[in-house]
Formats: C-alpha cells, structure tokens, sequence
C-alpha cells in the first residue's frame, strides 16, 4: 500500500512541469541572457536566437517564445498578422517574426500602401487589389489603396477561385491571373467573377 502511494505521488510530481515566467528581461547587450523557447515573453529580444515572441491574441500582454520555422509550403490560406500586414499563410506570419494572427485577409486594422505614398514593411508588397469591399463596391475607380502582403518567394500554381483583371483599358493589360501573381505585378487588379 504504501509502495503504491509513493509512486502514484511520484507520478504527480512528474506530471507537473515549470513554466518560467518572465517578470521582466535585462536585454542581451547589458548581461542579461535570452529565454528559452516555450518560455513566456513581452518582446522577441527576450527569446533566443531563432525564435520571437508570438502572442495568441494582439492585445495580450504576453506571449510565448516560438521558433522561427524552417522552411514554409507556398498553400494560400490567408492569415491577418497584428502588425497589420496580411500573410499568404501563418507559417510566412512566423518566419516575419510577426506576432498573432486571425484567418482571412487584413482589412479595417491593414498596413496601407499605394497612392498616398505609404510603403509597406520590409518583406512586403503592395496588393493593389479592388474588391476588398465585398459586393456593390465599384472596382476600378479612382486610385486605389493597397494592402501589405507577404508572399511565398514563388507563386504556386493556380489554386483558389479568386481571379483578377487588370484596371486597365489596354491591349496589354493582364487578365484573369491568381491572387499572388496580381499582387506581385505591382499593378491594380480587380477581382472577376469568371475567365474568359
């Protein structure tokens, strides 16, 4: 009886684990040493090299230590980072090192670029797609107000329905590309229903 009460408490003890909780970080340049991933954090030069501080929701107050990861697929699936920037998918949120996300792309809280001169951050480029709006917003009107993306460093093959005509008159202009290859054209898009 008392054997087996002794290794059920040390089962227990081994179940707990410790998290440390960081109340607060001497940066790195004046002695202080980085967390170690999993570890909570504030910002990412607390974590260690090859990791940031990630956080769950925009407005919490901390967040985890995450690696950076390895390499990423190229599958569009939309995340909104809180930095405002709109990634092709949540792996490319965490190689920018950029903290929490919701799915789908940026909208009313989006890094703007474009027109008013507005550059998006370093990684990123200018979406100059219309349609954003949902439907009975006219495209192709006026200047429009670009989005920052961040994009695989290839576009994959044509995957998701989303098609796009440039807002150009011209004999030139592109018609009925994917999502990426519009963004990364540089020029302004908007979205069609179908192909010709």
């Amino acid at each position: 009886m008392r054997r087996a009460t002794l290794a059920a408490l040390g089962l227990s003890l081994l179940a707990c684990a410790e998290e440390v909780i960081v109340l607060g970080a001497v940066p790195a340049e004046d002695g202080g040493g980085a967390v170690a991933s999993g570890a909570r954090c504030v910002r990412s030069s607390e974590c260690g090299e090859g990791s940031f501080c990630d956080r769950r929701q925009c407005n919490a107050p901390a967040g985890t230590c995450e690696p950076y990861p390895v390499s990423c697929d190229d599958e569009e699936r939309p995340v909104c980072g809180c930095d405002g920037v709109t990634y092709w998918n949540d792996c490319l949120r965490r190689a920018a090192g950029a903290p929490g996300a919701r799915a789908d792309e940026c909208d009313v809280e989006s890094a703007r670029c474009g027109p008013s001169g507005s550059t998006c951050p370093e990684g990123a480029v200018c979406a100059m797609l219309v349609g954003f709006g949902g439907p009975g917003k006219p495209a192709c009107r006026g200047p429009a107000a670009g989005r920052c993306w961040v994009l695989p460093a290839i576009c994959p093959a044509q995957g998701r329905a989303d098609r796009w005509d440039e807002c150009a008159t011209n004999e030139g202009a592109l018609r009925c590309l994917d999502t990426c290859s519009a963004i990364r054209s540089g020029r302004t898009f908007a979205r069609v229903g179908a192909c010709e």
